[in-house]
């Protein structure tokens, strides 16, 4: 399961419940997600927004 599922399973009925979860998200998807946590939720929800904005670098680093 990726971190921007994981997200709405843990924390979508308190931050991210006026979004949709996409099947295949892009990167504005996720960074709305992690915003979302970020504003509507708690320090646990905000540090995992942190996971989640660190995602786009971890991938354009693969050969």
């Amino acid at each position: 399961m990726s971190l921007y599922h994981q997200a709405f399973e843990l924390y979508g009925p308190l931050c991210l419940w006026s979004t949709k979860e996409m099947k295949s998200p892009s990167l504005l998807d996720v960074i709305d997600a992690a915003s979302r946590l970020k504003r509507e939720g708690n320090m646990a929800s905000r540090r995992f927004a942190e996971r989640l904005e660190v995602l786009p670098f971890l991938d354009d680093k693969k050969p």
